[in-house]
């Protein structure tokens, strides 16, 4: 059997470019996309996916439900 090399994907690249191109990535994409991936990305953050919230967010919520 012959024996497979492995060949590096990735470019070098500095901040800036891949800002650059992470702009481009979201720009070609349709408004709908965006917004698609923004909610889903909020629902992953808080929490949502997973079906409760991260305990610090409890007790923050704790805290400002007191000073009110």
């Amino acid at each position: 059997m012959k024996k497979r090399t492995m060949v590096m994907v990735g470019k070098a690249t500095t901040f800036a470019d891949a800002a650059d191109d992470e702009l481009l990535f979201w720009l070609a994409k349709s408004i709908q996309e965006r917004l698609e991936e923004t909610e889903r990305l909020r629902k992953m953050i808080w929490g949502h996916l997973l079906g409760s919230y991260p305990k610090k967010i409890e007790k923050v919520g704790a805290v400002v439900k007191k000073d009110w």
